[in-house]
């Protein structure tokens, strides 16, 4: 059922609204009063029928509530038990009174985040630039000058190794026997448990032959119980699609674990969709989750795009589409210079944006003065990864990666807007109190 409204027509008696007990110069109540609500939240709203089942949360609550917690960087558990003492979060979220108590479990936002569709998403990302242009934050002067950078979102997985996700699958191949009543001659679990310990000892050790011997042993205690499970199921085809998916992860893992230059290779059983992406750093040489592109305003750091981009293409390949993306989302074809590094040599370009990568010594010396300014995406994105959650991302599938990016982007784009509001309201206060009242001397003078 349909979210029922937060404003009551009708005042109660013996409580106070929150506009009556809260600061309304702070900065979140006036970040509350320029993002376009009704564009995020209605099309959630309208997923729900109008007659059946409880009503749900409102829309506003939850969209406030994920833009508050990338913003804090805060977890789903943290963030509620927060919301109930702070009056500034709640009215954020569209609260009229002051909650005591917590109207929604933490559960309730992976249940959200399953109704967030590709355009909910992007009205998401949108309501930041809106905000930003309705302040007259994002002008045409501001925008015509972009940075161009990609960077890694590391998924919330442990570092992989093949006798891990070996024994791993053999473990959800044992319980899903036992779930679908499947009786095996032996699981395994036991002897694999010790062949995966002495392996990681004696890699550990350096005595990678040993180490290669136990793996080995734990590569074939699977196969035997594939092979098990295989010759019960011949005959059920609702069995075999059970299992189908699992057995495609196996083939996977046992190729690449006898072949070290196999492709396709999964480094997550629960995420196998991960990729290893090499990006060239000395203090970690490889990053596992997906590459993520920003474009980023080259004066004041304002994203216009954060698009992840799967399958780890080449960074001159992604370039075409952040751009294009970045003036879609923008509105108005206003970006007129881009910069980025050497890795985008080769990305044949096609617009009027014209692009210029590192290393290239241009004649105009406005060019040579914005070129110097590229690096400046990088604080960019370390700003995205250390305040605003894109260090590690903890939702699950390829959606929860185009999620975690765009929420991160949104809300380093309000940070920005807070800091915005707050010299604003410094400034007002500082001329109110400083500024010299008349006198009555100087009322005589005047006249």
């Amino acid at each position: 059922m349909k979210p029922r409204p937060q404003s009551d027509p009708q005042l109660r008696l013996f409580e106070k609204p929150l506009q009556e007990i809260i600061n309304l110069k702070h900065r979140l109540v006036g970040l509350a009063g320029v993002i376009p609500w009704d564009s995020v939240c209605k099309p959630l709203e309208e997923k729900f029928s109008d007659d059946t089942g409880r009503p749900a949360l409102p829309a506003r609550l939850v969209v406030g509530a994920h833009y508050l917690k990338f913003m804090y960087r805060v977890s789903d558990e943290e963030f509620v038990e927060r919301w109930v003492e702070n009056p500034y979060w709640q009215y954020f979220c569209g609260e009229q009174y002051f909650q005591y108590d917590i109207p929604f479990d933490p559960s309730s936002f992976s249940k959200w985040r399953k109704r967030f569709s590709e355009e909910v998403l992007e009205n998401v990302f949108k309501a930041s630039l809106t905000s930003l242009d309705k302040v007259a934050l994002l002008t045409e002067k501001e925008t015509d000058v972009v940075n161009v950078d990609t960077t890694v979102q590391e998924k919330h997985i442990e570092f992989p190794t093949d006798r891990k996700s070996l024994f791993r699958l053999l473990i959800v191949l044992v319980r899903l026997s036992r779930e679908h009543e499947i009786p095996l001659r032996q699981s395994y679990v036991r002897v694999a448990k010790s062949a995966l310990r002495k392996s990681a000892v004696y890699a550990s050790r350096k005595r990678y032959k040993l180490a290669k011997k136990f793996e080995r042993k734990i590569r074939n205690y699977l196969g035997r119980v594939m092979r098990d499970i295989s010759r019960q199921i011949v005959d059920n085809e609702a069995l075999q699609g059970e299992f189908e998916h699992i057995f495609g992860l196996a083939e996977r893992v046992i190729a690449q674990s006898k072949d070290k230059k196999a492709k396709n290779k999964v480094y997550s059983i629960h995420e196998p969709h991960v990729e290893c992406i090499a990006k060239g750093k000395v203090h970690k040489q490889y990053e596992f989750g997906v590459k993520v592109s920003v474009v980023a305003t080259s004066k004041s750091g304002f994203i216009l795009s954060c698009g992840v981009a799967p399958g780890n293409p080449h960074d001159a390949s992604t370039l075409q589409a952040s751009l294009d993306d970045a003036v879609r989302l923008l509105g108005r074809e206003s970006i007129k210079r881009a910069y980025v590094d050497k890795g985008y040599r080769g990305h044949g370009f096609k617009g009027a944006i014209k692009v210029t990568h590192a290393g290239q010594r241009p004649k105009e010396k406005k060019i040579k003065r914005e070129l110097r300014r590229r690096p400046v995406i990088e604080s960019v994105i370390s700003h995205l990864k250390g305040t605003c959650r894109m260090a590690r991302n903890f939702l699950k599938g390829e959606k929860g990666d185009k999620m975690n990016a765009i929420f991160a982007a949104a809300a380093h784009n309000f940070l920005l807007l807070l800091g915005a509001i707050y010299l604003l309201s410094f400034l007002e206060a500082f001329f109110t109190r400083f500024t010299p009242r008349p006198t009555n001397r100087c009322l005589k003078i005047a006249a």
